[in-house]
């Protein structure tokens, strides 16, 4: 949760579903993308994109809402169909969502320098200690070449043929965050079918059990 003081200082909002609490599944998950992309209009607040993009993936009235496979792939994954409004208000209401890099980059396939990288860190891991997930999916491999220094490694002991990474954040609270890896979800080579097994024995499992000490 965001407090007042957090909010004159705070670098970029995460998404907070309005059922984040009560959990996804079964749990607090949050989704960590790796940025957003293009042009904005003039006076566009970078610091709330992340509100802005969930409320795209969940959609209008005018039956408009943004069919990028990053966020139809993912709520796939979850057991959710995109291409029903009300499976994706269900699941992007009961998620958190944030992108690591702050700020937009110029296109999808540009390489965001390496200051950039290093500067998203502690920004992360303040919202990490804010929202208190229980596990954060992220989805990008190349961003776990940073976020992944986090923390300790653990062996999830998961037989799967998708790269998977996983490492065990401490938190400030006292309690622990599960930091799962995965490769982009636009990516070609990236089928959806191939990650929801080892996401549903992640949350639901005793896997999950091992690592949530949370303390509220």
């Amino acid at each position: 949760m965001i407090d007042e003081k957090d909010e004159l200082t705070i670098k970029a909002f995460p998404w907070e579903g309005e059922n984040y609490a009560r959990g996804c599944l079964g749990c607090k998950i949050m989704i960590l993308g790796e940025s957003s992309y293009g042009p904005q209009p003039l006076g566009y607040d970078h610091r709330k994109e992340c509100i802005a993009l969930a409320n795209d993936a969940i959609g209008y009235d005018n039956g408009e809402w943004n069919k990028s496979r990053f966020y139809t792939r993912i709520a796939r994954i979850f057991g959710f169909d995109p291409h029903k409004r009300e499976d994706r208000k269900r699941f992007w209401q009961s998620v958190s969502y944030y992108n690591y890099l702050i700020g937009q980059q110029p296109g999808p396939r540009t390489c965001p320098a390496e200051s950039l990288w290093l500067e998203a860190n502690e920004p992360f891991l303040e919202i990490v200690n804010d929202m208190k997930p229980d596990v954060v999916f992220a989805f990008s491999q190349r961003m776990w070449n940073y976020i992944g220094k986090n923390g300790n490694a653990v062996n999830l002991n998961i037989p799967c043929a998708i790269f998977m990474r996983s490492n065990c954040l401490n938190r400030e609270d006292g309690g622990k965050t599960l930091l799962i890896g995965f490769k982009h979800p636009c990516g070609r080579a990236f089928v959806w079918q191939s990650y929801s097994k080892p996401v549903q024995e992640i949350i639901s499992g005793n896997i999950l059990n091992t690592y949530k000490l949370n303390t509220d």
